[in-house]
């Protein structure tokens, strides 16, 4: 609207139109005419479709998260898992996938488990937030550091669940709400967020009596 109004002063088209009685105050009209079609396609963007797509990009963000932080071991490297409970390292890696001498420490309610192992492989298990680490040919020594009561396990095959961080679905962030639950939430952050949506419409309405000046 700037860039068209100046150019029709620019050009004196404004100057013409003044001259016919067709001031500044009577170019609100078709302005706002076409305003309110930019504003209700805001509105729809901010109320429906940025919301929804918020969403979906914290899940796609998350789901990478998983994925990277349980992607491809690198041989000849530490990984730590569960929120640090879980330390995992293979020596190698061969073209298979299948990787070699393989050690394995989880931590749990004061527990110490550390597996040795030949070879191992490691997938995806049928829940989301599980993947499964599958050692073959080894030992696994469990115990409490201090106490002497240990015990050492010799296995031909054992597999080793490792959590990762679970989807957060239903996001508590207000960015993600869909409008509805924000109408009449006493939140001061949902309220925020609702303010800021109706306000993307209601400026391309402000911004075009600032333009007509």
């Amino acid at each position: 609207m700037v860039l068209t109004l100046g150019r029709m002063y620019h050009d004196s088209e404004m100057a013409a139109l003044q001259a016919c009685g067709f001031g500044p105050s009577r170019l609100l009209a078709p302005l706002f005419a076409f305003a309110a079609v930019i504003a209700v396609g805001l509105g729809w963007l901010a109320f429906v479709q940025v919301p929804r797509a918020d969403a979906q990009v914290q899940l796609l963000r998350q789901s990478a998260l998983k994925e990277a932080q349980f992607g491809q071991l690198d041989a000849g490297r530490f990984r730590a898992f569960s929120g640090g409970d879980a330390v995992f390292y293979a020596e190698r890696v061969d073209q298979e996938g299948v990787l070699h001498n393989v050690f394995v420490q989880r931590e749990s309610a004061g527990r110490i488990e550390v597996a040795l192992a030949e070879t191992a492989t490691y997938s995806k298990a049928s829940s989301d937030s599980m993947h499964l680490v599958t050692l073959f040919n080894g030992r696994r020594y469990e115990g409490v550091p201090g106490k002497d009561d240990f015990r050492v396990i010799e296995f031909r095959e054992h597999g080793i669940p490792i959590a990762t961080p679970q989807d957060i679905r239903g996001s508590l962030d207000p960015d993600t709400k869909p409008t509805r639950l924000l109408w009449g939430s006493n939140d001061p952050s949902d309220i925020a967020q609702l303010q800021f949506r109706t306000s993307t419409p209601l400026m391309a309405l402000v911004l075009t009596l600032v333009a007509v000046p």
